[in-house]
């Protein structure tokens, strides 16, 4: 009998328990069957803070970007290297030590502006030697036909034949000087006998040469590679500095094939030093080249970019970006507010000092914005720093 009863009592003991389970069961539905759902479902919603630890947790410091409607543009983003648009080697026409230096590296100088004078003494004296030279001919060919009464000397219609009377087999040199009265007047020849003509042209040699003993830069610009020091030796023909142009100052750049449709000379890009991200200039296709790079596949373009504060250095590295297509105003958010968390696109709201999840759709984008098309409202504020450990509900303050 004793037996009975304790099976009994087992029996109505797991009755219970499974009864109450029942019930636990029932009412875990009806809770989730009736808690309000708003824009996201309830397997969309992100997982929160509860009251108490969102309290006792430190605000988070965070920037915000107020969502706006902006132009959305498309970009091309290429990399090139910058060049000076001019850049010349210096070099001496003549030979000698230097007697004056003006200049020093990283000097600016103007055109025609002298950089540096080359001792003189020796291309002056020439220069005298030359003039009086000059002279002396003159005075012998302006004896000869000024006042020298043999007026027939050399009329060729009396003591020259006409070439085309030349004898087989006569003298070649007699030839050559036939055909040379044939061709020349009497005030000619004697300007070639008396050495006019030969120190005509010597005498212009050396008032060159004196003229570059004072060595003048070419354009504008400034100097760079200097290696001459005053009282220094400089030889001919042996470069000594490098004058070069920063502003406007070039970039060369390798672009794919593909891209050619997207490109046209004149149009404005922005171009900026791969290490001086900040410092962006405005520049302008200046030529595209009409040959392919068969083993490259690529075609070599031409900018001009503004350099008025001289940052950009010939040698640096470039970036340029080139607006192609324009698709009007659109919603946008910059890219770096938009995070991926569970396989879903999310942007964190700033709200009453905390951090609201919200699930997005985005459009179309470029290399700064992303097109919100669901999930943020006009003037809504998101985060753009210091959440990518935010959870929903987080405590956050301005960081500035």
């Amino acid at each position: 009998m004793k037996k009975k009863n304790t099976a009994a009592n087992l029996g109505l003991s797991l009755i219970l328990l499974v009864t109450s389970l029942s019930n636990i069961k029932c009412q875990d539905s009806h809770v989730a069957i009736s808690e309000p759902i708003n824009k996201n479902t309830e397997a969309e919603k992100p997982r929160g803070l509860d009251k108490d630890t969102a309290t006792n947790l430190p605000e988070i410091p965070v920037d915000i970007y107020i969502v706006r409607k902006q132009n959305l543009v498309k970009n091309l983003e290429v990399n090139g290297i910058f060049k000076a648009l001019k850049d010349e080697q210096i070099v001496p026409q003549v030979s000698g030590r230097i007697e004056d230096l003006y200049i020093s590296d990283g000097k600016f100088v103007r055109q025609d502006s002298i950089l540096l004078k080359i001792n003189g003494d020796l291309y002056e004296a020439e220069l005298r030697i030359a003039e009086e030279n000059f002279k002396k001919s003159l005075v012998e060919y302006g004896e000869r036909t000024i006042y020298s009464s043999v007026n027939s000397e050399y009329n060729r219609n009396h003591s020259v034949r006409d070439v085309s009377n030349l004898q087989n087999g006569e003298n070649i040199n007699d030839i050559d000087a036939k055909k040379l009265f044939m061709e020349y007047d009497r005030n000619e020849i004697y300007a070639i006998t008396t050495g006019l003509n030969r120190n005509r042209l010597l005498l212009k040699i050396a008032r060159i040469n004196m003229e570059h003993t004072a060595i003048r830069a070419p354009f504008d610009g400034y100097i760079a590679d200097l290696e001459a020091f005053e009282g220094g030796r400089v030889k001919a023909q042996m470069p000594i500095l490098r004058l070069v142009s920063l502003d406007p100052i070039g970039v060369d750049v390798d672009v794919l094939e593909k891209e050619l449709v997207l490109l046209r000379e004149g149009t404005k890009v922005r171009v900026w030093p791969v290490n001086f991200s900040d410092y962006e200039s405005p520049g302008t296709i200046k030529s595209i080249s009409p040959v392919i790079d068969a083993e490259k596949g690529t075609v070599k373009m031409s900018l001009t970019v503004d350099n008025k504060k001289l940052v950009i250095k010939p040698g640096m590295l470039a970036k340029i970006r080139i607006e192609y297509k324009d698709h009007g105003r659109r919603l946008l958010v910059p890219k770096e507010a938009v995070l991926k968390r569970d396989g879903r696109l999310v942007v964190f709201v700033y709200s009453g000092g905390k951090a609201e999840w919200r699930y997005i759709q985005k459009g179309l984008e470029n290399d700064k914005f992303v097109e919100i098309k669901e999930g943020v409202a006009l003037g809504d504020s998101v985060t753009v720093s210091g959440h990518f450990y935010l959870s929903h509900q987080a405590r956050i303050r301005l960081s500035r």
